[in-house]
């Protein structure tokens, strides 16, 4: 008899008394018995009562220590019921605990045991960040059986619902996301043809994941379908030892991963000349091992270094230069064929040549924090030198792999942060071109007495930061003359430009180039946007002016405002783009 059927036994009491008609919620009486609810029948609020069901699904107020089952999710314990204010319960997850010596109808795995008597954290999902991208090994005594068997996927913490977040995912060999799925073997076991008992097969992870997180992996069916039951894990972070069985392996050759490896030779790096520098792009390298398997790692100047990448400046279409990528063996490496040093080491010969550009790979992330639900958050644009298109990235943008995570509510402190955003996520045209920027910034109150709301820092030698008393006075927002005016109480035009526009750093061409700039254009238009469905278009002497709008702003809204440059052709060339909040003066 297993753990939940112990259980059962032990049920004692009267069993709750049904009502005809479930108008009202349900509470528990002293004398009702101990006893084990589906989730659906659990009351969540009168919104969530069906009066008109047979057995009041919804309409149940559970007692302290009851079981609550939800199939999708797994068992629970009621540890509290709010029966003094809004009769919500407070569910903690639970798993039976193991007997001593087994037990016999427990669930049984072949090879791994008695899984079922296992708690979530003897269950271990490892992650090994040394590697990139990160890979993620489960406990391999969590098997799936049936021949209908197809994939899996791990979820963070315990929602496996369609708001889930999951933490899974496969990369092809230039770093991009193909799948959240992770793939399935079958389980090797001597002596038998096993055709329907499987295992995880090692997958990758982009979410740092502490020590002691916990995860769910969950099973699907070749129709995407789920398969019961859903296993809780705890996270573990681990650089995977090698089994002392194991045959020794080495390292066979090294290569550098870039979506501007030329299609006709592998050893040649074709650079745009709108990337400044070889230092802005993110390089990966890969060793290989002598058994067919491959580590990824960032080259970062510790295991990967490219040598020649700092005195290499992209200026001219048609300048090459030579590169080498250099792999340090670590202690109880070895390689085929090493090469003396300081240290030993594997690397590889590669050439990069400049080619014409037309500033498409010179892209410049701004970003602005908007008042959401009671503190801030950041709202993300892209632009870039070929000035043609500017798009909204906010669901695109990552927190850099290095960079603390972005608080919303943490005023008056610096955050200097990073972040990043692939250009082949925001438009097909590009190349998998991971571009990082670092931004600093500083929050305050959303106080409409504030001029000054937040200020952001685009480069290290941004001063001042811009949005330093930089707002929108809302003149008016009566119906029929809402007029807005985003002069900040400047007098000066050029000190207002300086101000809303060059303190943002708007991108220009390297002087050092041909047709390059001193500075970013001056603009000639800007628009106001505060949504989608509205923006406002003005000549650039509007500066200073009441703009009449036809939508009400509220006070401590974050709105935009983008510069437009029309050339002596007509053609509309995207400037940048500034944030500023909406208050009333």
């Amino acid at each position: 008899m297993n753990e939940i059927a112990k259980a059962l036994g032990n049920l004692s009491g009267a069993t709750p008394v049904k009502p005809s008609i479930f108008n009202e919620p349900i509470y528990p009486q002293p004398n009702d018995m101990w006893r084990i609810w589906h989730i659906k029948y659990i009351y969540k609020g009168k919104e969530f009562m069906k009066p008109d069901s047979p057995d009041g699904v919804g309409c149940w107020v559970p007692k302290i220590g009851d079981f609550v089952v939800d199939p999708a999710q797994g068992w629970f314990i009621v540890t509290d019921v709010d029966i003094e204010g809004n009769l919500h319960s407070k569910l903690k997850p639970w798993s039976p605990i193991a007997t001593d010596g087994g037990d016999e109808d427990g669930d049984f795995s072949l090879l791994g045991g008695h899984v079922g008597n296992y708690t979530s954290e003897q269950l271990i999902c490892s992650v090994d960040y040394s590697q990139m991208p990160a890979v993620m090994v489960v406990d391999n005594r969590l098997q799936v059986y049936g021949t209908n068997v197809a994939t899996a996927k791990v979820f963070l913490n315990n929602d496996i619902g369609p708001n889930g977040e999951v933490i899974s995912c496969r990369f092809d060999n230039s770093g991009n996301i193909i799948s959240e799925n992770m793939e399935l073997e079958l389980v090797d076991i001597p002596g038998v043809n096993n055709r329907a008992i499987w295992i995880p097969k090692p997958c990758h992870t982009n979410k740092r994941l502490p020590d002691g997180e916990t995860a769910t992996l969950v099973f699907y069916d070749k129709e995407g379908g789920y398969i019961p039951p859903a296993h809780r894990m705890v996270i573990q972070n681990s650089a995977f030892i090698r089994q002392a069985e194991a045959p020794k392996r080495y390292v066979k050759r090294v290569e550098l991963l870039t979506p501007f490896r030329s299609e006709n030779d592998p050893n040649l790096i074709e650079l745009s000349v709108d990337i400044s520098s070889i230092a802005s792009v993110e390089w990966v390298g890969r060793v290989w091992y002598t058994d067919n398997s491959y580590r990824d790692l960032r080259v970062d100047g510790t295991k990967f270094i490219l040598n020649g990448s700092k005195g290499y400046i992209p200026t001219t279409a048609g300048q090459s230069a030579s590169l080498m990528l250099t792999y340090v063996l670590g202690e109880g490496e070895a390689a085929i064929q090493t090469h003396p040093g300081e240290q030993p080491h594997v690397y590889e010969h590669y050439r990069v040549r400049t080619t014409a550009g037309n500033g498409s790979y010179a892209p410049k992330l701004y970003g602005y924090p908007v008042w959401v639900n009671g503190r801030w958050e950041m709202k993300w644009w892209l632009y870039n030198l070929a000035r043609q298109i500017a798009y909204e990235v906010t669901s695109k943008v990552e927190v850099g792999v290095d960079s603390p995570p972005f608080d919303g509510s943490k005023f008056g402190a610096v955050q200097h942060m990073t972040y990043a955003i692939t250009l082949s996520d925001v438009d097909g045209r590009f190349k998998a071109y991971r571009h990082v920027q670092n931004v600093d910034i500083t929050l305050y109150r959303n106080d409409p007495a504030l001029d000054t709301s937040w200020v952001v820092g685009f480069e290290g030698s941004n001063t001042p930061f811009y949005g330093v008393q930089v707002y929108m006075n809302l003149v008016s927002m009566q119906a029929g003359n809402r007029k807005v005016n985003i002069a900040s109480k400047q007098k000066d035009y050029n000190a207002w430009l300086n101000m809303m526009y060059y303190n943002i750093k708007p991108l220009s061409f390297n002087p050092m180039q041909q047709g390059g700039e001193d500075r970013a254009p001056e603009p000639t238009h800007f628009i106001i946007h505060v949504d989608d469905k509205h923006e406002y278009r003005y000549p650039i002497e509007n500066w200073n002016k009441d703009l009449t709008i036809d939508v009400d702003i509220p006070s401590g809204t974050t709105v935009f405002v983008k510069w437009i440059k029309i050339d002596a052709g007509g053609t509309e060339l995207q400037l940048g783009i500034s944030g500023l909040v909406a208050k009333k003066r």
